[in-house]
């Protein structure tokens, strides 16, 4: 998972897109502009049947909202990012989805 606009791994895996320069969004815990070893990333999620997505900043912070306003969890940004992802993946209907997600971070970091 990666924030729109400092995407690169999901640029390369996809072929498009371009990253933005001088960006700043909400989950800068995740903001890494060049990552040190990108085509093992690639091969990992490859390898696994994986899938990479970025996220815009409304949708952290709308996913953010939603697991503390519903869930009592005051995670970081970049934690809600991997929950507005679920989201986008299964395009809202979390029905039937047996699935865990790592929520680290305490909201105070923000």
């Amino acid at each position: 998972v990666q924030e729109k606009g400092i995407d690169p791994i999901v640029i390369k895996y996809n072929k498009q897109g371009e990253l933005k320069k001088d960006f700043h969004g909400l989950a800068k815990a995740i903001h890494i502009n060049h990552p040190l070893d990108i085509e093992s990333a690639l091969d990992a999620i490859k390898n696994s049947n994986g899938k990479c997505v970025s996220v815009t900043s409304s949708e952290i912070k709308k996913a953010f909202e939603e697991l503390a306003g519903s869930e009592g969890i005051y995670s970081e940004y970049a934690s809600a990012a991997t929950f507005a992802a679920l989201k986008k993946l299964t395009k809202g209907e979390l029905v039937g989805y047996n699935t865990t997600l790592i929520i680290t971070g305490y909201g105070l970091k923000n």
